[in-house]
C-alpha cells in the first residue's frame, strides 16, 4: 500500500515524525523541484525499518553503497566479484562485510553519516513530490518491495532524530513559516521523558512545556529572541516531544514589561487573533487527516 502527494502538502519534518510515530517499515520516494537542493540528483529512495532510517540511495540497481565502498578504495571490484553479495537476501551489506573482516564499524558509521548528511539536504527542499510504499514483515512481504540488503550499512536512526539533526542545521527557515508555532500559543508535553539527545536549549523549552504558558512568554523567561524559541519549539514539535495548543489567556504577563523581548498583543488585536487560532486550527486538523493516513498504512 502506499501513499503519494507534494511537499507542499506534507512536509518533510512531517513525513518522517509519521514514519517514526507509526513505526512504519517502508521505502519513501522524494522528487525534489530543480534549484531547490545542492546535490547532484533530485531523486532519492529513502528506505525505512519499525520507524528508523536504514538505507539511501539516488537510483534502485544495488550498486550505490558498493561504490562508495570501492571509491575509497576499502575493497576492490576483483574482492567484491568473489564474494556471494547477489544471493545476500536476509541481512546488511554492511553486515556481511564487517562479519568477514572487510570492514571496519568506524567505516559504515562513516559512510551513514554520508548518508545523513545528503538526507539533511532533502530538508532545504520545500517543492517536489513524495511516494511512501509500506514494507511488509519478509513473511508477509511476497510479491511486494523487500529491504534494500545490498544499500544498508547495518546501522540506523529514528527519523525523528533524523529530523531534529536536519532542523538544526536548516537554512531556509521561510519553507516551514506557515507550520511554525505562534508567540500566544502554548507546548504541551507528549512524553514525560526524551530518548533524544536535545540541545541546551531545545532542553530549556521543553522543560517549561506545561500547556500552560504561551511560547511568547518562554522566549521572555529564558531570555531569548523570539525567532529562536520559536524554531527550537518547532524542532521539538517535529520530533514528536511537544505539541502546539491555543491557550485562553497567553501568559506573556507573568513578566514585567521591561523583561519582554517580544510586545504582548493589545486587545484591539483580538480580531487577529482569532484568525491566526483558526488558522492554526486548519494546520491542527491537517496534522490529525495525515497522522489517520499513515497509520492506515498497514
Amino acid at each position: 500500500m502506499s501513499i503519494t502527494g507534494t511537499l507542499e502538502t506534507f512536509s518533510l519534518p512531517e513525513i518522517f515524525r509519521l514514519i517514526d510515530s507509526g513505526s512504519k517499515s517502508g521505502r519513501l520516494i522524494l522528487q525534489i523541484l530543480p534549484n531547490q537542493i545542492n546535490l547532484k540528483s533530485r531523486l532519492y529512495y529513502l528506505w525505512f525499518e519499525a520507524g528508523r532510517l536504514v538505507a539511501i540511495s539516488d537510483r534502485l540497481n544495488s550498486q550505490s553503497l558498493i561504490d562508495i565502498i570501492k571509491s575509497r578504495g576499502w575493497l576492490d571490484s576483483k574482492t567484491l566479484a568473489q564474494l556471494k553479495i547477489a544471493s545476500l537476501n536476509d541481512r546488511p551489506l554492511g553486515i556481511y562485510l564487517k562479519k568477514l573482516n572487510l570492514l571496519t564499524s568506524l567505516q559504515l558509521q562513516q559512510i551513514f553519516n554520508l548518508h545523513l548528511d545528503i538526507v539533511c539536504q532533502l530538508f532545504e527542499g520545500s517543492e517536489g513530490w513524495f511516494q511512501f510504499d509500506t514494507i511488509l514483515p519478509q513473511s508477509q512481504s511476497e510479491g511486494l518491495q523487500a529491504m534494500p540488503w545490498h544499500e544498508m550499512t547495518g546501522e540506523s536512526i529514528k527519523a525523528t532524530e533524523v529530523v531534529l539533526k536536519a532542523l538544526r542545521s536548516q537554512k531556509n527557515w521561510h519553507i516551514f513559516v506557515k507550520q511554525l508555532p505562534e508567540p500566544e500559543y502554548a507546548l504541551q508535553k507528549l512524553k514525560t521523558q526524551s530518548e533524544l539527545q536535545l540541545l541546551p536549549l531545545e532542553l530549556q523549552i521543553w522543560k517549561l512545556a506545561n500547556g500552560q504558558i504561551s511560547l511568547g512568554a518562554i522566549a521572555n523567561k529564558i531570555e531569548l529572541s523570539f525567532t529562536s524559541a520559536q524554531r527550537s519549539a518547532f524542532c521539538l514539535i517535529m520530533a514528536g516531544l511537544v505539541d502546539n495548543i491555543p491557550i485562553a489567556n497567553a501568559s506573556l504577563s507573568l513578566l514585567n514589561p521591561s523583561d519582554r523581548l517580544i510586545p504582548a498583543l493589545p486587545i484591539s488585536q483580538t480580531a487577529t487573533q482569532n484568525q491566526s487560532a483558526l488558522q492554526k486550527s486548519n494546520f491542527s486538523f491537517s496534522w490529525l487527516q495525515n497522522l489517520v493516513t499513515f497509520s492506515r498504512l498497514k
